[in-house]
């Protein structure tokens, strides 16, 4: 590939989008007890207790909107 384009970083990105869009379907499908809820929708560090499993790459996540602005509804 040429080197003035950077693929790599571009590839990267999308599997980071796509691994959380996988963690999050992974999180809906879990089933819960009712003595441990779903984690809440907000996956801000303040928003979710201690004590609540996290996907390893949910704690420093960053909006999605910011990465892929275009086509959230496709």
């Amino acid at each position: 590939s040429p080197p003035s384009s950077p693929p790599d970083r571009l590839a990267e990105q999308r599997a980071r989008v796509q691994g959380r869009r996988a963690a999050r379907e992974l999180l809906a499908s879990t089933s819960w007890t009712d003595d441990q809820p779903p984690p809440p929708v907000s996956f801000g560090k303040d928003a979710i207790p201690d004590d609540l499993p996290i996907p390893a790459e949910e704690p420093d996540r960053e909006p999605e909107s910011a990465e892929k602005p275009a086509d959230r509804d496709s």
